[in-house]
C-alpha cells in the first residue's frame, strides 16, 4: 500500500472517529459498543499516521520539518495524547476537534509536499525539537480545552444548559492547567538544549524564533505563578493561554508560513 492510500485511510480514520466520538456524547444508545469501535478505530488511524508522516518527513536530504509536516506531527502527538487519556472524560471531548485537524494536516501533507529538509549531527538539537514539538502539542490540548472553557463559560451566562458534547467546567479547567503545565516543563526543556546546542543563537534566522519564544515563556510562567499564588482562573487564565499560544505559534509556525507558503523557499 503506498503513502498517500495509507495517509487517506488514516484521514478517514479519524473523521469517522469523531463522528463516533460525537454520537456517544449525544446518545445512550449503544454506547458501550460505539466506544469499543471507536477505541479501535483511533488506534489505527495513529498508527496509519504515523507509518505515513514517517515516510513523507523522512527523506534522503535528513528530515522534512516543513509546515504542513511539523503541524501533522504535531496532531499525530496530539492524538497519541488523547489515547492515552482516553478515559478522561474532558481529553475525549478533546478529540473532536484534534481528529479532524489531524486529518487535514495529514492531507495536506500529503498533498503539498514542500521541501524543508535538514540534516545534523547534533544530539542536543534533535532533542530541542523533539522537545519543542511535544510542547506545541500539550499547548494544543491547552488551547482546545481553553476554547471549550470559554464555550461553556458563554452557554451559563446565557443560561443556557452545557451541551453533553463538554464535560463539566471544572474538568475541563483541570485539563488546562495540567496540560500547560506539562508543556512549560517541556518548553523550559526544549529552550535550554537548544541554547546549550545551537553554535549561534543570535544568528538572524533564529533571533524571531527565540524572542517570540522566551516572551511566550514568560507569559507560561506568569500564568502558572499567578494560577499556584492567587488561584488564577476563568477568562483571564484563558486569555494568558491563548496569548502565549499565539507568540509561540508566530516564532515557529509564522516564519514557516512566511517561506514556505508566501514567499516559496525552504
Amino acid at each position: 500500500m503506498s503513502v498517500n492510500y495509507l495517509g487517506y485511510l488514516a484521514a478517514t480514520l479519524y473523521i469517522v472517529s469523531a463522528l463516533f466520538i460525537l454520537r456517544t456524547q449525544l446518545t445512550e444508545n449503544n454506547k458501550r459498543l460505539t466506544i469499543g469501535v471507536t477505541y479501535n478505530l483511533k488506534y489505527l488511524a495513529i498508527i496509519c499516521h504515523a507509518i505515513s508522516i514517517y515516510f513523507i518527513a523522512h527523506t534522503h536530504d535528513g528530515a522534512n520539518l516543513s509546515i504542513f509536516n511539523s503541524a501533522s506531527i504535531v496532531t499525530l502527538i496530539i492524538s497519541i495524547i488523547i489515547v492515552l487519556g482516553s478515559r478522561l472524560a474532558s481529553i475525549s471531548a478533546t478529540a473532536l476537534v484534534a481528529f479532524p485537524l489531524s486529518s487535514i494536516f495529514l492531507i495536506l501533507s500529503l498533498n503539498y509536499p514542500l521541501e524543508n529538509s535538514f540534516t545534523t549531527n547534533n544530539l542536543g538539537i534533535k532533542i530541542h525539537i523533539v522537545f519543542s514539538l511535544l510542547a506545541y502539542s500539550f499547548f494544543s490540548v491547552a488551547i482546545i480545552q481553553a476554547f471549550f472553557l470559554l464555550v461553556t463559560e458563554y452557554r451559563l451566562k446565557i443560561h443556557r444548559p452545557i451541551m453533553n458534547l463538554l464535560p463539566p467546567l471544572r474538568l475541563i479547567e483541570e485539563l488546562m492547567f495540567f496540560s500547560t503545565s506539562v508543556a512549560f516543563i517541556l518548553l523550559t526543556v526544549g529552550l535550554l538544549i537548544g541554547a546549550i546546542s545551537i553554535d549561534n543563537i543570535f544568528e538572524q534566522s533564529l533571533a524571531h524564533k527565540i524572542f517570540f519564544s522566551v516572551l511566550a515563556w514568560l507569559i507560561f510562567l506568569l500564568l502558572l505563578i499567578g494560577r499556584i499564588k492567587f488561584q488564577l482562573r476563568g477568562r483571564k487564565a484563558v486569555y494568558l493561554i491563548i496569548g502565549g499560544f499565539i507568540l509561540l505559534a508566530t516564532g515557529y509556525f509564522g516564519s514557516k508560513f512566511v517561506l514556505e507558503i508566501i514567499l516559496g523557499r525552504s
